[in-house]
C-alpha cells in the first residue's frame, strides 16, 4: 500500500495505527491448526536476531553472558515485547496439512508466522519458524503465505477501498492438493 501524498500517508498510518485497516491471508500450514487465535506479545529472539519469539515471561528468558548485544536489544524493546493478535479460520486440511484463511489486527514483523509456529503449525515452506525435511518432503521452496485481501477507508473521500490478489500458481497448486486428500 503505498500513500501518494503526506497527508495520505498520515491518514492511512492512522488507520494502521487504530487497527481499522482489514488484512486477510491465506496460509498452508503443517499439522491441523482447526479455528483459533493467538494472543500474546511478540519480542525479538534473544539469540537468534532475525527471528522474532513469542514473549512467554521475563523470567523465562535466557541472556548470553557472552553476547551482551542481545540481552540489551531485549531490555530496550521491552521484556514483555509488542502486543499481537491474529485469528485464523480453518479452510480444508488433509492428514498433514491444513489451509487457513488468516486476520490479524496487528502487523507485527513475522507475526502470522510466529503465532502459527507457537501453535504447533508452522507456515509451510518456511525456512525461518518452519522445518527444512517437512518443507524439502511437501516440495515447498518458499513460504505458502498469501495476502490475499485489504480493506481500508480512502484517505480523500473516505470511500471503501478494497483490492484482492489472486493466488500464486504454486500456493493454488498446494491447496488444491490438500483439498483432493481432504479428510
Amino acid at each position: 500500500l503505498v500513500a501518494k501524498n503526506g497527508d495520505a500517508q498520515r491518514h492511512l498510518r492512522e488507520q494502521f495505527s487504530s487497527r481499522n485497516v482489514q488484512k486477510e491471508y491465506i496460509a498452508v500450514c503443517v499439522g491441523n491448526a482447526g479455528d483459533g487465535s493467538h494472543s500474546g506479545s511478540i519480542k525479538r529472539d534473544p539469540k537468534k536476531r532475525l527471528k522474532m519469539a513469542v514473549a512467554k515471561s521475563t523470567s523465562s528468558l535466557v541472556y548470553d553472558d557472552d553476547d551482551m548485544d542481545a540481552m540489551a536489544e531485549v531490555e530496550n524493546e521491552g521484556a514483555a515485547g509488542k502486543w499481537a493478535h491474529t485469528d485464523w479460520r480453518l479452510v480444508v486440511r488433509n492428514a498433514k496439512l491444513c489451509v487457513l484463511r488468516v486476520n490479524i489486527k496487528t502487523g507485527r514483523t513475522h507475526q502470522i508466522r510466529v503465532h502459527l509456529k507457537d501453535n504447533g503449525t508452522p507456515v509451510l515452506g518456511d525456512s525461518t519458524y518452519g522445518n527444512g525435511a517437512t518443507n524439502a518432503h511437501f516440495g515447498a521452496n518458499r513460504q505458502m503465505l498469501h495476502a490475499r485481501h485489504i480493506r481500508f477507508l480512502h484517505p480523500r473521500n473516505k470511500a471503501i477501498v478494497e483490492a484482492s490478489a489472486q493466488l500464486p500458481d504454486d500456493i493454488a497448486s498446494v491447496i488444491s492438493k490438500v483439498v483432493k486428500t481432504a479428510i
